[in-house]
């Protein structure tokens, strides 16, 4: 069963929105957050090497770290509840 996926752009520069399918039966649901087939087939080409989970209490600003060109690497946000905004 392939899990598409969507990737659109935002207002900011090199951040996209990346949205994975998400299959639902009567157990609960079932979604591939990462595949590197899946994302390179929608143009995606970054390496992918980390991916970190956290949660936090409503009110919280997590920020990305600034990384000099030629070390910087590319960041997934991944929002489980609530919403997030690019502008």
């Amino acid at each position: 069963m392939s899990n598409p996926v969507a990737i659109s752009e935002t207002e900011i520069p090199g951040v996209l929105v990346i949205k994975t399918g998400v299959f639902y039966d009567e157990r609960g649901f079932f979604t591939e957050a990462y595949s590197q087939d899946g994302w390179q087939n929608q143009g995606f080409s970054e390496a992918f090497i980390q991916d970190n989970l956290s949660m936090s209490v409503n009110g919280t600003l997590r920020g990305m770290h600034y990384q000099l060109s030629g070390h910087g690497i590319g960041k997934l946000v991944r929002v489980i509840s609530g919403a997030y905004s690019d502008g």
